[in-house]
């Protein structure tokens, strides 16, 4: 019997996943159902008015939306779910330069009262929000979603079909866990080829973990040891990581703002860089130190799959 097959044995024992893999496949379902439907209902929002938080929110119901996809493709490969998967992903690539001006509008928003030879900056990045939130308004009410919703449909009625299959519900529980450890393996690799300094290597992590995060968000409800304490825990921890990529993104452009008007402009804004810079030296050093945290966030699903077995 191979390790796989021992895991599934023991969690249909305990009532595990495999063991209640019955209910997983109507968990999908449901969780397709209802982030499809916040990601249309996030969609109309930013159509009627693309602002900092619509766009914030369309992201991240994107983003959940793409999790549960994921988990499907892993337990119910097919062409229709996949291609809303690939549309999703370009749109969401779409949003990545404006979302960057938006987190940069809220900080400087906020250094210019203390320093207003910021300002001419603030008024750079309010133009170029402006851009692109036209570029992007222009973009949405050109999307259409009647195909997607077709297809969502289409994977729901499949998955329907299986729920009552036991062979099935096994096999998909395995396959769902597999997802969740792939993802943590990755994040694994990636935390390990950490260089000090290397705010990029960082980067990388934080994209991975992401991923993996929202795995586990879509697959909480087969999984009782991952409690809301823990989802609040990788939560911050992605944030921490998050935090450099921004002060690192804000820094950069401000020292291209700088670069471009020369002058005294440039000169009156160096104690703003240099503040900026000893911030993200504090942030990085911070996150070294709680890197490993990163281990402890395997623990709740393992304890899911490997719980002593039943007297």
């Amino acid at each position: 019997m191979s390790a796989a097959d021992v895991i599934v044995v023991r969690m249909h024992n305990e009532g595990g996943p495999a063991g209640r893999g019955a209910e997983l496949l109507p968990m999908l379902r449901q969780s397709l159902d209802q982030r499809w439907q916040k990601y249309a209902a996030e969609l109309a929002r930013c159509r009627r008015k693309c602002s900092e938080k619509s766009v914030h929110d369309l992201r991240v119901a994107t983003r959940r939306l793409l999790a549960t996809i994921d988990v499907i493709l892993a337990v119910m490969p097919g062409d229709l779910i996949r291609n809303v998967e690939r549309t999703l992903r370009k749109r969401m690539k779409a949003f990545g330069p404006l979302r960057d001006v938006q987190v940069q509008l809220l900080r400087i928003g906020k250094l210019r009262q203390d320093h207003p030879d910021l300002t001419p900056f603030y008024t750079v990045l309010l133009l170029r929000e402006q851009h692109l939130m036209d570029l992007i308004t222009r973009r949405l009410q050109r999307t259409m979603t009647t195909s997607m919703d077709e297809a969502v449909a289409a994977c729901n009625e499949r998955l329907e079909q299986f729920v009552h299959a036991e062979p099935m519900a096994r096999v998909a529980s395995t396959a769902a866990i597999g997802t969740a450890a792939a993802a943590f393996a990755r994040a694994v690799v990636l935390r390990q080829a950490i260089v000090p300094g290397d705010s990029a290597s960082i980067h990388h992590l934080r994209l991975a973990f992401k991923k993996y995060r929202y795995t586990i968000e879509v697959m909480q409800p087969a999984l009782p040891f991952v409690t809301e304490n823990v989802l609040k825990n990788m939560n911050a921890y992605q944030d921490r990581m998050g935090q450099i990529q921004d002060v690192e993104v804000l820094a950069g452009s401000l020292k291209q703002f700088s670069r471009r008007t020369r002058g005294k402009s440039g000169t009156r804004l160096a104690p703003v860089r240099q503040a900026l810079e000893e911030e993200h030296r504090v942030l990085m050093t911070a996150f070294h130190k709680a890197a490993d945290d990163l281990y402890g966030f395997w623990n709740s699903v393992q304890a899911t799959m490997v719980a002593p077995p039943a007297a």
